[in-house]
């Protein structure tokens, strides 16, 4: 058959449009699938993420702990929700239900390792994590009175609480003397007041650099002959009775305090840092009796405690007797205590000075004020006034601002202090309140003596417990060491009161056993030296060891260097052939005139604290472990 042309055109233009269509079906169907395969995978995708917890996971404020034992912790609590949430892969918290087992029960009242596993369902999907808690006995670090400071760092990321005790004001016994010798009173007491207690439970990070402050009380007068020399106040704020007063009286117990910045006991910029203060009792007072005497105000709360006065009957008052004498008051949140103003013979009588941020003297007193966040006022007659306590975040606190001199305090009139640290579950006690004991155990009305602190780990972040192997390892006691040409000496220490001497010569010092070391073990040891000599021998060490090879010492120093400042030496290393029996700490010094001092020697097993194969180097350890005495915390590695 014969087509024409215009045939033609039109059977190739529905071809054409044909072709095309077909075309556009087979990209339409292909595009369909891969859609299919597209949304097939993200929906895996989804699934997976759901399932194997890529997109939602657990946030923990503390994850695997250690937990004190809180039958063992009064007023502390731990709920295993705390601070749980599930939150996505941007941060955002997904809000869910949480549900928690635990295989043994969980039971924060007694020691053991407990495995608790948390769950929440989302969107159907079930997401689950592990955490490990290990409920052990408290770990406390104490701190007794030395006159000086004391360090604390913080071994790792955790909640810590700090009890502070502040020191009772100088009491008076005994019979009073004139000068010619002659009795002027009999069987006099006379009690100053007692320190105050505070406590709170503060979250703080690792490596943090806290600095205790332990309040001395003065020495009791039992002489009692009247003297116009000075009468020095108890360390850390306690005021003193300055020369140039007769007085029969005592000065004031100083507060315990824990500050962020070191240094002399009133130096501004310390005093300013304090975020704890537990205030002193003021120092009684006999002046003539019948009308001069009394006992001193205790320390107090957010206002320290007035001082007392005797009356003629026995019986004492405050500040309500009408025609009394001068008493010291105590102390409040912004200012020291002044003197009670009282009609003597129709004329007021004033008092120039009064207690001071810090705690600064009368300049005629008969008694001493006691040390606080401010110290209470001193007294011409009957008892001094006590100091005033503060705990960051307690209501009724008065902070200062950062930017005080000290020529303008600037208080902020709320309780927070400018750091940002905030203590919880906060508590306050005058010295004429109940209060624990140091042991925890008893209660006592008022704390008597020198002041006292103590910080416990009560939840630690990816911490171990470890031992110092040492006993007595501040030398604050010769129990324990037989001495070879060494002592203990109090003059010089690092830490503590006292330090070991080590004398020209080759010089030792043995003891029990002090450690019972393992051969396949690696140790961490350091010690704090110091010394005032130049060595001359090339061959001076300090050791521990049982023989007179390295294989069986720890060698903290080969080669020692002479400082004026206390020095730590250190050491990490195995022992290849260790025996059993008395070691011994030994500084070998050739020269004829060398004299040298250690203090906190301590010694822990890495292997047992860390496992075989990951013991830390010593540059690690010197970093990051700080010196114990007894049991004590250190970071994961």
């Amino acid at each position: 058959m014969k087509l024409n042309n215009k045939g033609f055109a039109i059977s190739s233009m529905l071809y054409s449009i044909l072709l095309l269509f077909l075309m556009l079906i087979v990209g339409v169907l292909a595009i369909l699938g891969n859609r299919k395969v597209i949304l097939d995978k993200v929906k895996n995708e989804i699934v997976t993420d759901l399932t194997q917890n890529r997109a939602y996971s657990f946030s923990y404020a503390h994850k695997d702990i250690l937990l004190a034992n809180t039958s063992k912790v009064s007023n502390f609590t731990f709920d295993l929700l705390d601070d749980v949430k599930v939150i996505d892969q941007n941060g955002n918290v997904i809000h869910t239900e949480i549900t928690t087992t635990s295989e043994p029960t969980f039971d924060s009242t007694k020691n053991g390792t407990y495995l608790v596993t948390y769950r929440a369902n989302y969107q159907g999907n079930v997401i689950e994590e592990e955490r490990t808690i290990e409920v052990i006995d408290p770990i406390t670090y104490e701190y007794s009175y030395t006159g000086k400071e004391q360090q604390f760092v913080t071994p790792t990321n955790g909640l810590y609480q700090i009890e502070l005790w502040g020191a009772q004001g100088g009491s008076i016994s005994g019979k009073a003397y004139n000068q010619d010798g002659s009795v002027r009173a009999n069987k006099l007491s006379y009690i100053g007041g007692k320190g105050a207690y505070t406590k709170g439970n503060i979250s703080l990070g690792i490596g943090t650099n806290l600095y205790v402050y332990v309040g001395g009380t003065p020495e009791e007068n039992t002489s009692l002959i009247a003297s116009s020399g000075t009468k020095e106040g108890g360390y850390n704020g306690g005021a003193s009775i300055p020369a140039g007063q007769e007085s029969y009286g005592v000065g004031g117990g100083g507060a315990t305090d824990v500050r962020l910045v070191n240094g002399s006991w009133n130096t501004f910029s310390g005093l300013k840092s304090r975020i704890m203060v537990a205030a002193g009792g003021g120092g009684a007072n006999f002046r003539n009796e019948g009308y001069g005497e009394g006992n001193g105000g205790e320390g107090g709360t957010l206002n320290g405690v007035n001082g007392y006065q005797a009356l003629v009957d026995g019986s004492y008052f405050r500040n309500d007797y009408p025609n009394g004498y001068q008493i010291g008051l105590g102390a409040t949140q912004s200012k020291g205590g002044i003197p009670e103003d009282h009609l003597l013979n129709g004329t007021v009588q004033k008092q120039n000075a009064n207690g001071t941020f810090g705690g600064l003297n009368a300049t005629e007193v008969q008694s001493g004020g006691g040390g606080g966040y401010y110290s209470g006022a001193s007294a011409t007659h009957g008892g001094a006034g006590g100091g005033s306590s503060f705990i960051t975040g307690y209501t009724g606190c008065n902070a200062i601002s950062e930017n005080s001199t000290e020529n303008n305090l600037i208080h902020t009139g709320q309780p927070k202090h400018y750091s940002g640290y905030v203590f919880e579950n906060s508590v306050m006690k005058s010295g004429t309140e109940g209060m624990p004991s140091y042991n925890g155990e008893e209660a006592m009305v008022g704390n008597e003596g020198n002041g006292y602190a103590k910080i416990t780990a009560l939840i630690i972040d990816n911490g171990k417990v470890a031992t110092n192997l040492v006993n007595n390892s501040g030398f604050e006691e010769a129990a324990g060491w037989t001495l070879s040409n060494a002592n203990i000496v109090s003059s010089i220490s690092k830490s503590g009161n006292s330090s070991l001497q080590f004398q020209e010569g080759v010089t030792s010092m043995s003891s029990q056993t002090v450690i019972s070391p393992v051969a396949s073990h690696v140790y961490y040891g350091s010690v704090e030296f110091l010394s005032a000599s130049t060595f001359s021998a090339t061959d001076n060490r300090f050791e521990m060891y049982q023989s007179d090879t390295d294989n069986g010492s720890l060698l903290f120093a080969k080669k020692l260097n002479q400082t004026t400042e206390w020095m730590k030496l250190s050491s990490v290393q195995g022992l290849q052939n260790p025996n059993s029996g008395t070691w011994k700490i030994r500084n070998f010094l050739e020269g004829a005139t060398e004299t040298a001092y250690v203090d906190n020697l301590f010694i822990i097993d890495l292997t047992e604290i860390y496992g075989a194969g990951n013991e830390p180097s010593k540059q690690w350890c010197d970093a990051n472990i700080h010196y114990f005495d007894g049991v004590g915390i250190v970071p994961n590695y």
